[in-house]
């Protein structure tokens, strides 16, 4: 086994150099645009198909310790509440006896709830949030505004 360079390490090590990519220095024949990758000046995606189904605001649960349940707009099931789930408009959430949770609206907003309360999203814009809280505890954080 030779224990120098290899062909293909030289061919990338002088297409670096030169300021060439290395999939043109190894001599691929597949264009960026033909696999559809993003434009480097916006880093969006040609494609009239890429339109996001969901242009809404989502919040997010960032702790959770003990339990709590989340019933979705239109829905009549409550489902336990994770790490990480998505928030959006009319959702409703409660905690249990001992449990706590945070929902991070971005950033800078964060909102806690406490054991033994009830909340419900009524408004997730960019131009404003409005909860209300029936029953329980919430504390909130907004470093900017």
């Amino acid at each position: 086994m030779n224990k120098g360079f290899s062909v293909f390490s030289v061919a990338v090590i002088v297409g670096l150099f030169f300021g060439m990519s290395v999939s043109a220095a190894y001599g691929a024949v597949t264009s960026a645009q033909s696999l559809n990758l993003p434009m480097a000046e916006t880093g969006y995606v040609i494609d009239d198909e890429s339109r996001p189904d969901v242009t809404d605001r989502v919040a997010r649960i960032s702790y959770i310790l003990g339990e709590a349940k989340i019933r979705r707009l239109e829905s009549d099931e409550w489902e336990k509440v994770t790490r990480n789930l998505p928030i959006v408009e009319g959702d409703e959430i409660t905690t249990d006896e001992g449990a706590r949770i945070e929902i991070q609206f971005s950033k800078d907003q964060h909102l806690r709830l406490a054991e033994n309360s009830y909340i419900k999203i009524v408004n997730l814009k960019d131009d404003g949030i409005a909860v209300s809280l029936s029953l329980g505890t919430l504390s909130l954080r907004v470093k900017n505004f």
